[in-house]
């Protein structure tokens, strides 16, 4: 072999080793570019209704629990809103990501939701002033002419408060009813701040999981005291009934029932001692009803993020 032939084939192996050399150079600065993608922290958003409510707090303990344990990791906003019925909207137009919202609530219209899971039953409390509470304990119709808050338009309270009255017979004042209850619809927040009793409501509903913040400052504060709400059975009885009744008169539908579906709500009690040890609040369990917590999802989110917040 020549000299020459012998240089060729040396400048030929060296620009072969040269181009492995760049091709593996290459392919390791993709890869780690392409794992750093992957491992970059989710970005969602999620709504658990007002920020003093106990489901707000249960969010951000989730989303403390993503930043630390996810793979990747998902960070996740915790945004306020007026209520269940606000969460489900918002989410189902995309401009949140997930909502911790109130079961119970129909949601045929929002066709952009996928419900992920269904967690435990939240109670609805009722909360009296206490020289009001051994006649409401006695007949809820008592409350007649006495200002009862439904909590905020657009929330899942208002829609089930509104329900269980009109159960037991009670009815907004309106200019062509006359015996009914004086409706309210103030937030938590008005109603932490107000510091004269007498400016209260006579009756506040909240639906909360346990201890509900609102009703832990209406009992220890303002001198109100839960009532039961015995008859979540037969609540939901009359769900059967309406709903078989728009069966019949309109073959297809489904019940609107003011936005609640009675056949999701379930007998619950609140334990004693939730709210005070001494004294005991409640003495005893109260009985009342309740909705599941649910969580749902865009449709649109991603799986694997859905996958990650299961686990958490």
């Amino acid at each position: 072999m020549s000299k020459a032939s012998l240089k060729l084939g040396l400048v030929r192996n060296w620009l072969l080793v040269v181009g492995v050399l760049a091709l593996l150079v290459s392919i390791t600065l993709w890869t780690r570019s392409f794992m750093s993608k992957g491992n970059a922290p989710s970005k969602l958003t999620i709504t658990a209704g007002s920020s003093l409510g106990q489901r707000h707090l249960l969010a951000e303990l989730l989303a403390n629990e993503l930043s630390q344990a996810s793979t990747p990791p998902i960070k996740l906003r915790v945004a306020s809103c007026s209520g269940s019925v606000d969460a489900l909207s918002q989410v189902d137009q995309g401009k949140l990501d997930l909502a911790l919202v109130q079961g119970g609530l129909l949601m045929a219209r929002y066709t952009n939701l996928r419900q992920v899971c269904a967690l435990h039953v939240e109670p609805l409390h009722l909360l009296v002033r206490a020289e009001l509470a051994d006649d409401v304990c006695s007949n809820l119709s008592t409350l007649r002419g006495h200002t009862i808050n439904l909590s905020t338009l657009g929330s899942g309270t208002h829609a089930l408060a509104l329900e269980v009255l009109r159960f037991a017979d009670l009815h907004p004042i309106t200019p062509k009813r006359h015996d009914g209850f004086i409706a309210q619809e103030l937030p938590y927040e008005q109603l932490l701040h107000i510091k004269d009793r007498t400016a209260l409501p006579d009756a506040v509903f909240t639906v909360s999981s346990l201890p509900s913040p609102i009703a832990r400052h209406l009992i220890n504060v303002m001198n109100y005291r839960l009532v039961p709400i015995p008859f979540s059975h037969a609540f939901s009885l009359d769900g059967l009934r309406r709903a078989e009744a728009q069966r019949i008169h309109k073959p297809g539908t489904v019940s609107q029932l003011a936005g609640v579906n009675q056949l999701h709500v379930y007998q619950v009690q609140i334990p004693a001692y939730t709210y005070s040890v001494n004294p005991p609040v409640p003495e005893a369990p109260i009985a009342t009803l309740g909705t599941r917590l649910l969580l749902v999802v865009n449709k649109d989110t991603p799986i694997k993020s859905v996958d990650s917040i299961l686990a958490a």
